[in-house]
C-alpha cells in the first residue's frame, strides 16, 4: 500500500463532509504488524469523510494504534471504494464508540473517491453550487490526468 501525504496548499484545508443520513459500510482488519490477515468484516456507520479521513460509529472496541491497518467497503452510488487507513482517535458515546481513520491510498484510489464524494455533495445539497466547484477544481489540480484513472 502507498501511504499519500495531502497536496500542500496555501489557505486550504481539506473538505469534510458530514453525512446527513450516515453510509453503512464494513470494516475488517487488513494487517497487524506488517502482516497480512483478513478479519471478519463487520458493520459500521460512516458520519463523516473527505479525502483524506473519515469518522464512523460502531458497538466494536478498537484500539488506537499504529500496529494495524484496517479495510473498509464502502459503496457510493454505484462504486465500491476499498479504502485502508488507521484508526487514530477514538470517542466514547452513550452505548457506541466514535473512531477517526486517517487513510492510507493511491492516488488513483484518491481520485475516485473525490468523484463519489461530489457526488454525495450533488446529492445532498444541490444548491451549493460553490462547493461543487471546488471539489471538480481540486480534483484537477490535484490530481492531474496523467494520475487519472478512468471509472
Amino acid at each position: 500500500m502507498l501511504n499519500v501525504k495531502p497536496p500542500n496548499s496555501k489557505n486550504r484545508h481539506p473538505v469534510r463532509l458530514h453525512l446527513t443520513h450516515g453510509l453503512i459500510a464494513l470494516l475488517g482488519i487488513s494487517q497487524v504488524k506488517g502482516q497480512s490477515m483478513q478479519s471478519k468484516l463487520c458493520k459500521i456507520v460512516v458520519s463523516q469523510i473527505g479525502i483524506h479521513d473519515m469518522t464512523f460509529i460502531t458497538i466494536l472496541d478498537f484500539p488506537v494504534t499504529q500496529q494495524y491497518v484496517v479495510n473498509v467497503q464502502l459503496e457510493i452510488g454505484n462504486i465500491v471504494h476499498q479504502l485502508y487507513g488507521q484508526i487514530i482517535w477514538r470517542r466514547p458515546m452513550d452505548y457506541l464508540t466514535e473512531y477517526g481513520i486517517v487513510f492510507i491510498m493511491p492516488l488513483a484510489s484518491k481520485r475516485s473517491l473525490i468523484y463519489s464524494l461530489n457526488h454525495i455533495l450533488i446529492r445532498q445539497s444541490p444548491q451549493q453550487h460553490k462547493i461543487h466547484r471546488m471539489y471538480r477544481q481540486m480534483n484537477a489540480t490535484h490530481y492531474p490526468l496523467e494520475n487519472r484513472r478512468t471509472l
